[in-house]
């Protein structure tokens, strides 16, 4: 599969296995994936087809088993996250998914301290962005 150009999240070959607690393996495999500036991408399946495993590895949570190409665009600057991966570079990876990446937990992600509103915009003050609010 050809990427489109304004493509800002590009993956080809993954394979990811996750254990389950009952000792069994699921398999993951995306022989392409891309995401487009602009574009809105809905992830749907029935329970347990990999729907988590993918937003886990899409969000620099999860490393493939296998994986051809891994890209995330900033600036119109490739970043290599498939070399990232494989050269241990995880303060890199982190600070990629600190500016680049959003992502809310299925469950157990928010702080019971902290209200919705505050609990959405931890990561913009973590950031240091000043808001209108």
């Amino acid at each position: 599969m050809e990427y489109d150009n304004k493509a800002i999240l590009k993956v080809k070959g993954a394979r990811i296995v996750r254990k389950r607690q009952t000792g069994t393996a699921f398999e993951l495999q995306i022989p392409s994936f891309s995401v487009s500036s602009g574009q809105m991408t809905c992830v749907v399946g029935e329970s347990g087809c990999g729907k988590s495993t993918l937003l886990d590895f899409l969000a620099l949570v999860l490393r493939a088993e296998e994986l051809d190409s891994f890209y995330i665009v900033d600036n119109d600057n490739d970043i290599d996250i498939a070399e990232l991966w494989s050269c241990g570079r995880d303060s890199r990876l982190a600070s990629v998914r600190r500016k680049l990446l959003g992502y809310v937990l299925q469950q157990g992600g928010l702080l019971p301290f902290l209200t919705i509103k505050d609990n959405l915009m931890l990561p913009v003050k973590l950031k240091g962005i000043k808001t209108s609010q």
